[in-house]
């Protein structure tokens, strides 16, 4: 299956994360932490706690300045 062995690479790459992250004196364990990965598959940042929730929102804006989400969500919804 391959989602077994996709789970198994996750397990072990965020494993070393976590030692790391201990190695380096943070409490991720108890405080998480976030790791952001670019469209191409590389990592842009690694931090404590967690991630910028408001930030990656207003980052999805498309080209015609709409919020992300469906057409019709603004009418249904509320909003911009």
């Amino acid at each position: 299956f391959p989602h077994v062995r996709g789970a198994a690479l996750w397990n072990q790459y965020l494993k070393s994360e976590i030692e790391t992250a201990l190695g380096q004196g943070f409490d991720v364990l108890s405080g998480g932490f976030t790791i952001t990965v670019k469209k191409n598959g590389r990592i842009l940042r690694r931090a404590t706690g967690l991630p910028p929730y408001g930030d990656f929102v207003s980052m999805m804006e498309v080209a015609d300045g709409s919020r992300f989400g469906m057409p019709g969500d603004s009418e249904r919804y509320g909003g911009p």
